[in-house]
């Protein structure tokens, strides 16, 4: 017996048994009680297994309108919806861990070039910007073809970007193959790794993204002191033919991450002119404009557009500013951006798991605190950056501010539009990710090379994180409707 079957068939087994032991209680209509069975709470911020497993559609009964229950999309907050998510985990980590590479090489780039550290910089620049700008042409892929073909297809190219880097003879080279090609294969494999975690779950949305993102904490604590040791014992060339093995483990999590399966509906019906409205407009989705005209989603990706350029300078910056200026050795400075990994890895889960339910604590309250902190550490480390103590607390303390962002992006564009928005959303808001990855590192490397000291382009990285933060305070107005609503529901 199909999926389809056996679940109407046990919903209306039981609704008849229990239709017939209520029909000898005093006082009570068995009808009145069976919609009372059939009727499913869909408002349920933590919902029992049943109210995962139903959902209902409206039919007469009777002569009365009642609910009757219809499952779920198969897999939709169960079953393969588990297997997804470690894929989306385990891609989040291997790609976090090639985009912190950056920072591990950077040292040894300058070194064996010779070139400045504006140039130098751009390297960290152009891969994290590649990666964001792609965002929209893996929306695209995704749309149109699935999210599976753009993850293994970012496999293949950042695979061949760090193999064809093991030959490089110049910055500028560098610029095309580590930069441009690994840059473009991670955007691809982000974004949609991203979007089908966020539409695989339902009710447990938040939480699952928070566990997806954790991908990048994880990958970030254990791969950059690995990454370190490839570098010192088989060179950085050398290192680049391990790094593009790991770039092939993208095409074995795309593998995995099918799209959902919605099974036939027991009640087949013909479209009414809105449902096929909306398939219309879905099957243009990848030309979707209209997301943009979402002021809160302009404020939102605008604070995101400014918090990309702090934690960028960061990023390219903190390795070589606890070398030079903090008498840290280079292990000891690959180990902070592990410590910076493991207090994300904490924020990530602990995010996820709040933000999972409204009532706990507002998601963009949690924004704008993370931000707020992220600019007070930013600000705070040429005061912190004089022994390794001083910088395990920074990396320990900045990490578990900055990632929040991460986490709560998608629920607040659901929030802000809706789910069949959430990958054109997405893909937008990665473009200004990559703008501001592009823009900040060469700033904050050319200011170095004219002062010799890296503690001005840390004041940046916290104008501009603390600016992000403030943007913030302004979405509720941009959005009334939306917050009233929340606001009445929880009144309510």
């Amino acid at each position: 017996m199909s999926f389809v079957g056996s679940t109407l068939s046990l919903a209306v087994a039981e609704s008849a048994a229990h239709h017939r032991n209520s029909a000898h209680e005093p006082g009570h209509s068995g009808l009145t009680e069976d919609k009372h069975f059939l009727r499913v709470r869909r408002d349920s911020i933590q919902p029992s297994d049943e109210e995962i497993a139903l959902k209902t559609h409206t039919t007469d009964y009777g002569g009365e309108t009642v609910d009757i229950p219809e499952p779920l999309p198969r897999d939709i907050d169960r079953g393969w919806a588990w297997v997804v998510l470690v894929a989306a985990f385990v891609s989040n980590l291997i790609a976090v861990g090639i985009t912190r590479a950056v920072g591990v090489h950077y040292v040894t780039f300058k070194e064996e070039f010779r070139d400045s550290a504006s140039l130098t910089s751009m390297l960290g620049a152009v891969m994290n910007s590649v990666s964001g700008l792609s965002g929209p042409l893996a929306s695209v892929i995704a749309n149109q073809l699935s999210c599976r073909v753009s993850v293994m297809a970012g496999g293949v190219i950042a695979a061949a970007g760090c193999i064809i880097s093991a030959y490089a003879t110049s910055i500028q080279y560098l610029l095309v193959t580590y930069g441009f090609l690994i840059g473009l294969g991670i955007g691809l494999v982000y974004t949609p790794t991203m979007v089908i975690a966020g539409q695989y779950f339902e009710y447990r949305r938040s939480l699952a993204l928070g566990v997806a993102t954790a991908g990048l904490s994880f990958g970030q604590f254990i791969l950059p002191p690995i990454l370190q040791l490839l570098t010192d014992y088989y060179t950085w060339r050398g290192s680049m033919f391990v790094i593009s093995g790991f770039c092939l483990q993208f095409c074995v999590c795309g593998a995995l991450m099918r799209p959902p399966i919605i099974p036939e509906r027991p009640q087949k019906r013909a479209l009414t002119q809105e449902e096929d409205l909306v398939k219309c407009q879905m099957s243009l989705r990848f030309l979707d404009l209209k997301v943009l005209k979402n002021a809160g989603f302009l404020l939102l990706v605008g604070a995101m557009f400014l918090r990309s350029m702090g934690l960028a300078i960061v990023n390219v910056h903190v390795n070589a500013y606890a070398v030079k200026q903090g008498g840290a050795t280079e292990f000891q400075a690959s180990t902070l951006v592990s410590i910076w990994g493991a207090s994300s890895l904490f924020s990530c889960l602990l995010t996820g798991a709040a933000a999972n339910d409204p009532k706990v604590v507002d998601p963009l309250v949690m924004l704008f605190v993370s931000l707020g902190y992220s600019a007070l550490f930013a600000f705070s480390t040429p005061l912190l950056i004089g022994s390794y103590i001083t910088q395990v607390l920074f990396a320990a303390g900045f990490g578990v501010y900055i990632t929040c962002f991460v986490v709560l992006m998608a629920p607040m564009i659901v929030r802000l539009m809706d789910v069949a928005s959430l990958s054109s959303a997405y893909g937008y808001a990665m473009l200004l990710d990559g703008i501001g990855f592009f823009i900040a590192p060469p700033v904050a490397g050319y200011l170095y090379d004219i002062t010799q000291d890296y503690q001005y382009s840390f004041y940046i990285a916290g104008g501009c994180l603390l600016l992000g933060s403030i943007i913030l305070l302004f979405i509720p107005l941009a959005a009334r409707d939306v917050f009233r609503s929340r606001k009445n529901m929880s009144v309510g």
